[in-house]
This record gives structure tokens, sequence and C-alpha cells, in this order.
């Protein structure tokens, strides 16, 4: 350790607060910035550097460097800065391991979730006690004389919070799972920032002062916050303003000058303070200029188009036109995992708790993610900027889409009165089984019906059965349709569209690409998230395990059964449905030809047979001699719809006609 008046000079006798801390990561930007600034105000500083040493090294003499931080902390520092970037475990279980007397740790990583992090290591340690402060450094960034991005030496702002112990009771340590862990480790992200904490001791008051203290010393500008939640997520809503950046490479003069982006940008920030507001987060408005950007949520896109240069130059103004940190490393080929996983993701996720959808950060995550991924042709650093804001606008669309589309009365009811003029006579066969179906949602569990697809009139005659039969039993239950997303691009069914209520999916097959298949799995993410709210409640799922509609094959014109779609026994797998019920279908080919128009709209005869069911037990017996790819892929689904095609004549059986 350094003899403490080695550095008298340096305070410009100023008694420092601390005679020693430790800043670990100090060769990043934000830990250089530290060390570089607390320097003259600190008699000796610990530094771990450890795949490279510090360049500027020479410039600091008494700054010592460790190459771990084991060694780092058996020089016991009275405070420690943890500088390294998300994830913290691994340092944070190290310094706990060496603590060996009170210790005062600043966490200052960007994002949320690094106090829970630091919180699950804590527990059930025998460490010395560590007073937790979160900190958010608000410096704007600039460049050096060399172009290097740097913080900006002349406006040094920072906030503190101290972060207080949780509140653990009785309770939460007799609860436990199979794995032993902690029920209260499992907490949904707005539980974690509702839990009760008990209130700040003296002892972590005096140190979030005596840190107070050391950075006004050295000439910060400090805000002393109340609620470490609140002012990590102030933080987090200004570090995501101009993210966009991230995926289109635009600097913030040319991104909020752009009016595709900076309709973006609002979006994205009407979002996040309207999941803020549900989640009941306050923003702090002493941090950045945060009120600011709520008044700007409120305007409308066309004011905001209109004054664009203007937001531009003074964005661009505010962090010297550079791009955001995550930009940076895209555009170098590098992996944004901090980005990604803790400035989007946290977004993400407590969005879909409150139930309202982030498109702009699922975009930005779902474009980074794919340039993440080994051994894909998709890098990002090597498209050229319109070719960015093409993927960006793309992928936003898919974000945006409407997945699940409720009926339309007018048009449910026009449909029903062309469906009973077309049909000349309607027969439905095996109605026993829907009398199953309603004793399964009678007990809360919900159902699915999985007919044969002819034309898009099976949806009218699926729903004309289900729909006559409990208006005799007097029951009510809702009924929705899984459709694929061509339903919406074909003339005729378009006026559909609205007569059913309806999930959409896409499907795919061996011949989609890399690009299309990724894409398809937004449409299906999404979609999955709008079937999980369905099921919370009793009802029936119409799906077409063939995904598209039977094609016409033989000169007879007569229809083949095709096989299931991709991953269509997942559908039948799902344990959330009780039972099963197939359905064959007759008729509807010829009063709804397949690709034609309202003139070749014929009337004929149109029948449905429920067959025997399948109950969740039965599938699940069906899939446990199957590998996990067949059961979970085609499998499944191979056996109902043969079920289905034993039902029709030979010649319309299609690939099981020899099954």
């Amino acid at each position: 350790m350094v003899e403490l008046g080695a550095r008298v000079d340096q305070t410009n006798g100023v008694l420092p607060v601390f005679k020693s801390i430790a800043v670990i990561g100090a060769a990043g930007q934000t830990g250089e910035f530290f060390t570089k600034t607390l320097f003259p105000v600190v008699l000796a500083i610990e530094a771990v550097v450890r795949e490279h040493r510090w360049k500027k090294e020479a410039d600091y003499p008494t700054v010592r460097f460790h190459d771990s931080i084991s060694q780092m902390m058996g020089e016991d520092p009275e405070m420690v800065i943890l500088a390294t970037t998300n994830p913290i475990e691994k340092p944070f279980k190290e310094i706990v391991e060496g603590v060996k007397k009170p210790t005062t740790l600043i966490l200052s990583q960007n994002g949320v979730g690094v106090v829970e992090a630091a919180e699950k290591i804590l527990e059930g340690t025998a460490a010395a006690p560590l007073t937790l402060i979160r900190a958010s450094l608000f410096t704007n960034v600039g460049r050096d004389q060399v172009g290097n991005v740097i913080y900006n030496a002349e406006k040094k702002r920072i906030a503190l919070a101290a972060v207080g112990r949780r509140k653990v009771t009785e309770e939460d340590r007799t609860k436990s799972d199979k794995n032993g862990e902690s029920k209260d480790r499992k907490k949904k992200i707005s539980e974690e920032i509702k839990v009760e904490r008990e209130e700040i001791s003296r002892e972590d008051k005096v140190n979030l002062l005596k840190v107070r203290d050391m950075f006004e010393q050295a000439g910060y500008e400090v805000i002393i916050c109340d609620d470490f939640h609140s002012m990590e997520y102030t933080k987090l809503l200004v570090n995501l303003l101009g993210s966009t950046s991230t995926v289109t490479g635009l600097a913030p003069s040319k991104a909020f000058s752009d009016p595709e982006v900076i309709f973006w940008e609002l979006r994205g920030l009407r979002d996040r303070l309207k999941i803020f507001k549900a989640a009941g987060i306050e923003v702090d408005s002493r941090l950045w200029n945060v009120r600011a950007l709520e008044m700007a949520a409120k305007l409308p896109v066309s004011l905001l188009r209109a004054a664009k240069d203007l937001i531009a130059r003074k964005i661009a103004s505010e962090r010297n036109d550079q791009l955001p940190s995550a930009a940076r490393q895209v555009k170098r080929g590098e992996k944004a995992e901090e980005a990604t996983n803790y400035y989007h993701k946290p977004i993400i996720d407590l969005g879909r708790e409150c139930g309202i959808e982030s498109p702009v950060d699922e975009t930005i995550w779902e474009i980074i993610t794919r340039h993440q991924r080994a051994n894909n042709n998709f890098k990002l650093n090597e498209l050229q900027s319109d070719e960015r804001k093409k993927v960006f606008s793309e992928i936003y669309e898919l974000e945006t889409k409407e997945v699940f589309i409720n009926d339309f009365a007018p048009l449910k009811w026009l449909t029903k009165v062309m469906f009973r003029a077309l049909v000349t006579n309607f027969t439905a066969k095996g109605t026993a089984n829907l009398k199953l179906i309603e004793e399964t949602l009678k007990r809360g569990k919900s159902a699915q019906v999985d007919p044969e697809h002819r034309s898009h009139s099976d949806h009218g005659i699926v729903m004309e059965a289900i729909g006559r039969f409990f208006s005799e039993t007097g029951q009510r239950f809702p009924v929705y349709i899984v459709a694929n997303t061509k339903f919406d691009s074909e003339g005729l069914s378009g006026f559909l569209s609205r007569s059913y209520p309806r999930v959409i999916v896409q499907t795919l097959n061996e011949r989609t690409s890399e690009e299309e298949r990724w894409k398809a799995q937004i449409i299906n993410r999404r979609s999955a998230r709008i079937t999980d709210n369905l099921l919370e409640n009793p009802c029936i799922f119409i799906v077409y395990l063939e995904g598209s509609r039977s094609k016409i094959f033989n000169q007879e014109g007569k229809v083949q059964m095709q096989e299931p779609a991709a991953g269509s026994s997942a559908w039948l797998a799902d344990s959330r449905f009780d039972l099963f019920v197939p359905a064959a279908i007759r008729g509807t080919e010829k009063i709804w030809p397949r690709g034609k128009g309202f003139l070749s709209l014929r009337r004929g005869d149109v029948a449905i047979e429920f067959c025997n069911p399948f109950t969740n037990a039965g599938i699940k017996e069906l899939g446990a001699g199957m590998s996990f790819r067949k059961r979970n892929d085609r499998g499944l689904s191979g056996i109902v719809l043969s079920t289905i095609a034993a039902r029709l004549p030979e010649d319309e059986r299609g690939i099981y006609a020899d099954r």
C-alpha cells in the first residue's frame, strides 16, 4: 500500500474522505474515467486491469495496478468501485470472497437488475458488512486528441443511491423450491421494483455521504436519490434515447433529422414512459432533462418532424454527435450484449408484465440478437445505412403487425347470412364429441378442434356447427381461429379478416430461408403471447394442422390432404389444452373454390364430422415413443390428420392414402 503521506500535495491540503479505494475495470472507459478524476482526491487507488495494462499508468505513479481482484482485495481498500460491464456476478463474487472488514461498494453499471444480481450472491454468505451504493454516471461523451470516445471531464455528473437491505420474512426463509432456491429469487421485475426494504441504516447513510463528498471534491455534480430503482430506470430512459442508432448506425445529427427514425424514437419513448407508469416507476426529473422527454412524448409526430433539425442539433451537441456505445460495438463487428440484455430486454419484459408492447425495443433486440448469433449470414456492420434502415423498417412492421383480430359484428352477421345462402344442405355428425368439449370447458380447461383445411369457408362450417351446438345447450364460450398470415393478402379472404376472432401465425417449410424463418418466428412469438393471454380463460381454438388449404392434384378435381405444417405438433403438445377433437370436412372447396373471387361462389352441400377426441394424456402417451424432434415437429399432428383421412374417400386422402 502507498504511504499515506505520499500524496498530500495531490489533495491540495483537503483531508481525503477515503484513504484508499479500489477501481475494478480500470482499463475500461468508465473505470479509467473514475481513476483519472478521483486521482487528485484519494491518497491511494488500487486499480484492477486484467487483460492488459493501462496505457497511461506512467502518468499516475501512485496508482497501483493488480492483475486480479483477490490480489487487490488483499490491500483492504475502504471503498470499491465496480466499473466492469454487465454481467457482474463473477467479479462481485470475487469481491465478496475477499472482503475482510466493513466496505463500501459502488455499482456503476448501466441497465437494471444489477442490485438484484448482487443480492443473490450475498444471500447466505458470511462476508463482512457491505454498504451497496448504486451509481449512475450522467457525464456526456466527447473525443480526445486522437479521436477516441471519452467522457467529458469538464462536466462530471453522477447520481447516487443507497440500496438498503431487502426485507426477508420468516416465510421467505422457509419457502424453497426443489432446488433449494429462495422463492424470493423468482420475483417478476415489477415485484422486484416494489419489494419492501428496510430503512437505510445510519451507517449506510454516513457511507453514502462520504461517497458524495469524495465525488464533490473531485469536481462532480452529485445528486442523491432516495430510490435506486427510480434512478437506474431514469438513466435507462436517457440511455435509450437515440438507441435506434444501434441498428441504423446513424449519429444523432442524422438520426434525429430523419423523419422515419424520429418517429421510431418517439414511439419508443412513449412506450417506455407508458410502461414505467404502469409499473409504478417514477422518473427522477433532476437527472438529465427528463421533463423535456416527457413533454416531447406527448407532442404529435408531425410537430416533432417539423422541428427535427432543431432537435437533431440539440441532441447532437449534448452528445458531441457520438454514436451510443452499443452502436460503436456493432460498427466494430462486436456483440452488444449489454445493450440487448440490460437495456432493451428489461423494458420488453416489464412491458409484457404490464400488458404493453414496446415494438421499438423489440425491433432493436431482435436485430442485434440476430447479429450476435454465430454461424449466420447476417452481420449488421457489413450493411450500409440505407440497408440497415430497411431492415429496421421491416422488423418494426412485423413487431407492430396485428396478430390478433377480433370479430366485427356486422361482418360476422353478413358472413353467416352468406354461408347459409350458399349451403343447400348442412350436415354435422359426431356432435357428441362437442359435448365432451363442453364438459372440458366447464371444468375450466380449454379444447382444440383440429379440422382438415379445404377452403376459407372451412371457418364458416366449423363456427356454424359449434355455434348451433352451444346455442342448443345455452352455453357461451369464446372460439378462436388460428390463421396463416397469407389469409389477409387474398382478395376474398380479406373480406373475412374481421368476421372471426383469430390469432395470426406464420407457417414454415423446408424451403423457408433463414431470413424468412427469422421473420416468421417474430410473428409466431408475438402470437404465442396472445395465445397465452387467451388461454387464461376456458376457450376453444380451431387449429388447421395442415397449415394451409388442401391442394387439388388429380384430374377429377378432388382435394388431397397434405402433410402437416412444420411445428404443428406443438399445438397438440401444449398441456394447456385438455381435449383435441379432429374434424373431417366435405364440400367447402366447391362452394368456395381455392383462389377464386366473389363471382365464383356457388351453392352446394357441406358436411362436417367431429371425430373421436384425443385427451391430453393420450397425446402425451403417443408422443412418449417419438424422438423429441418428431414429437414437436409433425409426429403428433400426422397421427391426428390420419384419423381425419380415415373418414374421407380414398381418393381424397392424399399422403395418407396408404396409411
